[in-house]
């Protein structure tokens, strides 16, 4: 619907007068919410267990951090790396646990 109404062009005047400010204000409106909706989703796993807290640091440190690859012509952007992080470390101390 979005790549249809950017061909009209009254409407890609109007998004242009918006100011840059406030464009920046509806921005960091957008991500934290995106943000705290993320956290509502993690708050039923259990960081008593050091496994969770280990695969959580691994996702996040590079997430903000910033990590980004490049593997020859491959670029791996910076939410890939922490995605694949994360989901490596989860497989890697996924062990059989003892009842």
């Amino acid at each position: 619907m979005a790549i249809l109404i950017s061909f009209i062009s009254p409407f890609v005047a109007f998004l242009d007068s918006i100011p840059g400010c406030v464009m920046g204000g509806v921005c960091v409106t957008l991500y934290g919410f995106i943000a705290v909706s993320g956290l509502k989703m993690i708050q039923k796993v259990d960081f008593e267990d050091n496994k969770n807290i280990f695969v959580a640091a691994s996702i996040l440190i590079p997430g903000i951090g910033g990590m980004a690859m490049a593997i020859g012509k491959v670029y791996v952007t910076t939410l890939a790396c922490a995605l694949i992080l994360g989901i490596l470390t989860n497989i890697m101390l996924s062990g059989k646990k003892g009842k």
